[in-house]
């Protein structure tokens, strides 16, 4: 499409009184129309649905006609390709590029909306009528200083960079293909229709001309799909030709412009020239690499040239600007940094977050996300629509937001706003990748989709400068910058797949990341791919070892600033070491880096409460609730703050805080975090899903623990259904499930209900995890204390001697769970009457508990009982007396007076005073255990009747 200018008909006069007689006069000229078509024997009014009105010009091998398309009441730009002298194949070929041409959507693009074939087989294509004049007319118009002539021709080489990344290659750019409309906008025009007729050179005439605008040193030849004077070396001698050709053109154009209008004619367009030459010797540095012979020895990419252009304009004062374009166009190829060139209006954002979030794509990610089945993904779907749309619009409201502080009101500086810029192309491309994954409806994505939505980076940050301009800027060297963009878009998109638990062949593709990253030579990009990799490793909990990846990213992330990479993987290894691995002292190291390193300034608060989080499980994984329970409350505040009530972190961080709770032995405060927790996860996703499941498990531990044994077997209940029709009767969470309910039975008293639990949930852990898991200790465990209340001695030290040994091998002697094993094991060799063996388990639970768990936890207080027990077997009397009654006291501030475990204590006091006499000391303990009525029947008829016999004294 050519310069509106030239038309060779009396220009219209424009009407603002009544827009239908404009449209009127337009479909008026359509009747000399026959006259215009030249080459057609019979020319019709219409033209497939737009009638034609009247010729604007010549555009390559076609002729360009205003048109109107009454579909959608507008003008269009209509270019007509004859069939006389073409090839069908050609034509073809032209169709088939027209439709990609027409799939490309960039501001410094003419859009292409549609393609089709006349009665008599000629090709038409209709585009945007954009009004205004080519860059070849824009550029003689008014004097033009040297810098606005080279950011007009950074627009323009934006959209060539644009269709590049969408595998069109123009293949014959020049001033005339490139129109400036009244917004001052530049648009190239014509991509790929050239290159689709350059197959058949004998087609093309000398006599051809792409505009009646040319300047007098200058003929516009056709030549294999170029125009003489512009086309590459290897476009001249009919090699194959690539986006380096384009490059060739655009800065033959470029260094035409800048030299008052010369086209270089001779032989070598690279070589120097006598003509004066505007713009600093930088400048024709840049330009002469673009102009080398060899595509090979040119810049490796149109981005990387528009990188250093800008360079070159960019004010000194101004130095980040740089940094931040970098950033910015290296996200053009990628079709996400349309508005940084200067002299853009702040329009447009809309558009071009249409390409990534439309109703197309909406309607894939619904069809996606009900693919399932599952019962909650109508609600699941209904949530991420919304939050999608705010996202969306929020995106919008910050670019224009971002661009009017510097073009409308001018409050901050270009710098500044290429700085937002960048950040906004950033979070679309993180908005592009998560919805690449709901699309594709991976088995887990309907169940992670809420949470996915949540974690698309906050927008906010893109308004703090000061945190921008902190972080890393892109590498100098253009190839290296271009490449490492590269890499990155690719690792955003494995993060968001293994966010979404869809990792099938994720592990290949990102070892692949990380072979490429070390080849790249860029280490703030490798230390990116050596923390996923470390990620997913740790995920999989396979044979590969997560710790050198992770401590290699930190050391990289460190080495080179990379602040949050550094940051992810300190919190990670803090976690991964303090839970996965029982490594307590190197968690503590990196548990104390990681906390350090999250106090910086300008981390962000998601990476600052996620850090938070990673140390509270490390810690309380290490028996130290306390302060895991002081961080997650921080990381609550933090999101509440940050996010609001209602977004899924929080109940996330509201579930950490019920787990500390219920391994602090405060089962009250677990209940309530819960309660929170789960009343989120049912009005969002609904009552079937697996986050419903759960924080149902970890009520129903509290529940148990608060001796509300038929509440907590129902809620296991409810939660094994969920997780078995959710994943399967096999998945590791069913056998949390069961073990909640195994312990629910045995403090009933149903202890052949129980077994039956236990072992199936033992079963399950193992086939998943191996037998040397201490997960499959601790279900040991429990089986080996069920078997020892039924008096199956020999079987259940088999058992608990298996798990103490596993605990010591893979956490440690002094972890607290080893503490559990001591005091089953003790309770164990009591009830066979071998004190003596009983004793140095007991005494070593103790001190273990005491020193990781603190003095007042209930595995203290359990400890306590039985040595008080054993030491009552022994007659130490005054020993059993102070130690029974430590137990009651810590167990009526920890659990309460009404718990069994209170009540067992009383009862042991109470028979330690009776057999020795007491009985006013013995009466009161008798007494407080009967007045909570959780005595058994049997047992409290005996007590009532012993109460009787023995009245207290006035």
């Amino acid at each position: 499409m050519t310069d509106p200018s030239a038309d060779q008909s009396p220009p219209v006069p424009a009407t603002s009184d009544e827009p239908r007689r404009s449209l009127q006069r337009d479909v008026v000229f359509a009747s000399v129309a026959r006259q215009l078509f030249e080459g057609f024997d019979a020319a019709p009014v219409t033209l497939g649905p737009f009638v034609v009105m009247h010729r604007i010009g010549e555009g390559g091998m076609g002729t360009v006609y205003a048109a109107y398309d009454p579909r959608l009441e507008r003008k269009v730009a209509l270019k007509v390709v004859r069939e006389r002298g073409v090839a069908p194949a050609a034509h073809r070929r032209l169709e088939r590029e027209a439709r990609a041409a027409a799939s490309l959507a960039h501001p410094n693009v003419v859009p292409v909306f549609e393609t089709g074939r006349a009665a008599d087989g000629s090709v038409f294509i209709a585009m945007e009528l954009v009004e205004g004049r080519t860059l070849r007319r824009w550029l003689t118009q008014s004097p033009r200083t040297w810098s606005q002539i080279v950011r007009m021709f950074i627009a323009a080489g934006q959209g060539l960079a644009a269709a590049h990344a969408a595998g069109l290659v123009h293949r014959d750019f020049k001033p005339d293909n490139v129109l400036v409309g009244t917004d001052e906008r530049a648009r190239v025009t014509d991509f790929g229709l050239a290159s689709s007729l350059a197959e058949h050179p004998s087609t093309l005439s000398d006599d051809s001309r792409s505009d009646s605008y040319s300047w007098p040193e200058h003929r516009s030849i056709p030549m294999r799909g170029g125009t003489a004077g512009y086309i590459a070396p290897e476009q001249r001698r009919a090699h194959p030709v690539g986006p380096a050709s384009d490059q060739f053109s655009f800065c033959v154009a470029l260094r035409e412009a800048l030299e008052l209008g010369a086209l270089p004619l001779h032989a070598d367009p690279s070589a120097p020239t006598p003509r004066p030459f505007r713009g600093p010797a930088r400048l024709r540095r840049v330009l002469r690499r673009g102009l080398a012979d060899s595509p090979r020895e040119r810049w490796p990419s149109m981005d990387a040239l528009l990188l250093e252009l800008q360079r070159v304009v960019t004010p000194r004062r101004w130095p980040w600007a740089v940094a931040a374009l970098s950033v910015g166009l290296g996200l053009v190829g990628a079709g996400l940094w349309y508005d940084a060139e200067l002299g853009q209006r702040c329009a447009g954002a809309p558009e071009q977050l249409a390409n990534t979030w439309n109703e197309a794509v909406a309607r894939d990610v619904r069809e996606a996300l009900l693919r399932t089945g599952k019962s909650y993904g109508p609600r699941t779907w209904e949530r991420v629509h919304a939050e999608l749309d705010r996202y969306a619009n929020a995106w919008v409201e910050h670019h224009l937001a971002a661009c009017e502080a510097t073009r409308v009101h001018q409050e901050q500086s270009e710098e500044v706003m290429d700085l937002r810029m960048a950040c906004l192309a950033r979070r679309r491309l993180d908005l592009r990748a998560l919805l690449q994954v709901l699309a594709r409806g991976h088995e887990s994505t309907t169940s992670e989709a809420i949470d996915l939505v949540a974690q698309l980076p906050m927008l906010s940050r893109c308004d703090d400068v000061e945190a921008l301009r902190s972080e890393l800027p892109a590498p100098h060297d253009p190839v290296i910058a271009e490449r490492a963009q590269a890499l990155r878009e690719r690792l955003t998109g494995a993060w968001w797949r293994r966010r979404s638990g869809e990792d099938e062949g994720l592990a290949t593709e990102v070892g692949a990341l990380v072979e490429q990253a070390e080849a790249l030579g860029h280490p703030p990009v490798l230390a990116e791919a050596l923390l996923l990799r470390g990620s997913l490793r740790d995920d999989a909990r396979g044979d590969e070892d997560p710790k050198p990846d992770l401590e290699r990213a930190y050391l990289l992330g460190a080495t080179h600033e990379h602040q949050p990479v550094e940051l992810h993987a300190a919190g990670l290894l803090a976690f991964v070491t303090g839970t996965d691995e029982h490594d307590h002292q190197r968690s503590r190291h990196w548990s104390q880096l990681a906390l350090a390193l999250a106090d910086r300034p300008y981390t962000p608060a998601n990476a600052r409460a996620r850090t938070w989080t990673h140390v509270g499980a490390a810690l309380n994984r290490r028996g130290k609730s306390e302060e895991a329970r002081a961080l997650h409350e921080r990381a609550l505040a933090l999101r509440e703050a940050t996010f609001g009530p209602q977004h899924p972190s929080i109940a996330a961080t509201l579930h950490s805080l019920a787990v500390v709770m219920n391994s602090q032995g405060k089962p009250t405060e677990a209940l309530e975090y819960g309660r929170r927790a789960l009343a989120f996860w049912e009005s969002t996703m609904g009552p079937e899903h697996p986050r419903v499941a759960k924080i149902l498990m970890v009520m129903g531990h509290s529940s148990e623990r608060a001796g509300h044994y038929d509440e907590a077997l129902a809620l296991h209940e409810r939660a094994l259904a969920i997780v078995t029709a959710t994943w399967g009767p096999e998945h590791v969470t069913v056998a949390t499930a069961l073990n909640g309910m195994g312990n629910a039975w045995k403090q009933k008293g149903d202890l052949d209900a129980a077994l039956p639990a236990y072992r199936r949930a033992l079963a399950i852990e193992e086939a998943a995890q191996g037998p040397e898991h201490p997960y499959v200790a601790g279900l040991r465990s429990n089986v080996g204390a069920l078997l020892m209340a039924q008096r199956r001695f020999t079987e259940a030290q088999i058992e608990l001697e298996h798990a103490l040994s596993t605990w010591e091998t893979a956490l440690g002697q002094e972890h607290p769970y080893v503490s559990g094993a001591l005091l089953n094991l003790g309770n164990l060799f009591i009830r066979k009457g071998e004190d003596d063996k009983a004793l140095p388990y007991l005494e070593r639970g103790l001190a273990l508990a005491e020193a990781h768990l603190g003095s007042q936890h209930p595995r203290v207080g359990m400890l306590l009982q039985s040595l008080a027990t054993l030491y009552r077997h022994q007659e130490r009397i005054e020993a059993a007396r102070a130690h029974f009654e430590r137990a009651l006291e810590l167990k009526e501030a920890v659990q309460g007076p009404s718990h069994p475990a209170t009540i067992d204590a009383l009862l042991s006091l109470g028979e330690l005073e009776r057999s020795q006499g007491r009985i006013a000391d013995a009466r009161v303990y008798f007494e407080r255990a009967l007045a909570h009525g959780r005595v058994e029947q049997d047992e409290r008829a005996e007590l009532e009747a012993w109460l009787a016999e023995h009245p207290a004294r006035p």
